[in-house]
């Protein structure tokens, strides 16, 4: 058998394996002296963990029922305050949307277009060709070079 993997280990700790994983557990461990120091180290932490883990009060667990038939879990200014959150937040997400938006307005498009609309000759060197430019701006004008 394989060495035990820590996840086994702490399962084997805390009882939550079946008879037949925890029978190969206990199996090699009696062989392999690295598991055992290992499942030794792992039940000191998890009781050092228990001893310092201590709550001045009483951990407070939701009443199941109030979920269930539909009570209110909120009071009303609980909720007030959540909807005043939402749209506080929504309006922000609402500025910046348009504020990016209005950004790229202000950024004029530039577009190429490499398409070879003349003749090229090989036997003439490439000042001597003849080839035209068209530039189109922003608001449509077409300038040709």
């Amino acid at each position: 058998m394989n060495c035990i993997s820590e996840e086994n280990i702490q399962a084997y700790i805390d009882n939550e394996l079946s008879i037949n994983e925890k029978s190969k557990i206990n199996e090699h461990i009696t062989q392999c002296e690295y598991c055992t120091n290992n499942v030794h180290k792992q039940r000191m932490l998890a009781s050092m963990l228990k001893e310092n883990i201590a709550f001045d009060e009483p951990i407070a667990i939701p009443d199941i029922t109030q979920i269930i038939d539909g009570s209110p879990r909120w009071s009303k200014e609980q909720y007030i305050k959540s909807i005043f959150y939402v749209a506080a937040a929504a309006s922000i997400v609402l500025a910046l949307l348009i504020g990016l938006n209005k950004k790229q307005e202000l950024t004029p498009e530039l577009t190429h277009d490499y398409a070879n609309h003349f003749e090229f000759d090989a036997n003439k060197s490439i000042t001597d060709q003849d080839f035209e430019i068209t530039i189109i701006d922003s608001e449509g004008n077409i300038t040709n070079y």
